[in-house]
């Protein structure tokens, strides 16, 4: 399972920038993320953040609304003034998956706008030092020794973790607790600490 980042702007802005015809941009532009800091779409953020501001000679500002999916920022994008000035780091759970679990205050396909593909991440599984094993297999034994007793960490529910973690147990044939976080940075620091066990995520996080 991937993971896929782009930017997505206020539907309108095409329109608005055709009729404008002046420099781009003219005040602070905020970059939207919908995770933590120290996340993977937090990095890439930040990676892009600094490459716009060199590129387009403005100032290009990370602002991270993590929780209820990644759908917090998208609803602050899709409201703000349709002049370019506030953009979104678009995450397939945001944008994809949310949209069909939850009722949200926008319509991700009508009020936002797609800019551009970012980059798609591979998502790995990552298993905290304290769990006494060396490979999946040897994973899965001890999942299935103790039912119920791993936990795994997700930066949401409906997140390409949240979902890789339970198709992970149907096709493994095991069963584990599902423990949401508003970021993955906030599970890895659990990870590290041992009260949850395991995460899928991308490989810029981890």
């Amino acid at each position: 399972m991937k993971k896929v980042l782009a930017v997505l702007a206020s539907a309108v802005l095409w329109a608005v920038s055709a009729q404008a015809q002046t420099a781009y941009p003219t005040k602070p532009v905020k970059l939207m993320v919908g995770a933590g800091a120290g996340g993977g779409t937090d990095i890439i953020a930040r990676m892009l953040a600094e490459k716009m501001t060199e590129s387009l000679k403005g100032n290009f500002i990370v602002e991270n609304k993590p929780g209820a999916s990644n759908t917090i920022a998208a609803d602050i994008t899709a409201k703000a003034a349709p002049d370019g000035h506030t953009l979104l780091v678009a995450t397939n759970t945001g944008q994809a998956i949310a949209p069909h679990l939850m009722k949200l205050g926008f319509d991700p396909i009508k009020d936002l706008i797609p800019i551009g593909l970012i980059v798609t991440v591979p998502n790995v599984l990552v298993v905290g030092a304290q769990v006494p094993v060396n490979n999946v297999a040897d994973l899965v034994k001890a999942m299935k020794a103790k039912p119920g007793d791993f936990k795994y960490g997700s930066s949401g529910v409906g997140s390409t973790q949240h979902i890789a973690g339970e198709a992970f147990d149907v096709a493994a044939g095991t069963k584990s607790e599902h423990i949401s976080y508003k970021g993955s940075s906030q599970a890895h620091l659990d990870i590290i600490g041992g009260s949850i066990q395991m995460m899928f995520d991308t490989t810029s996080s981890a």
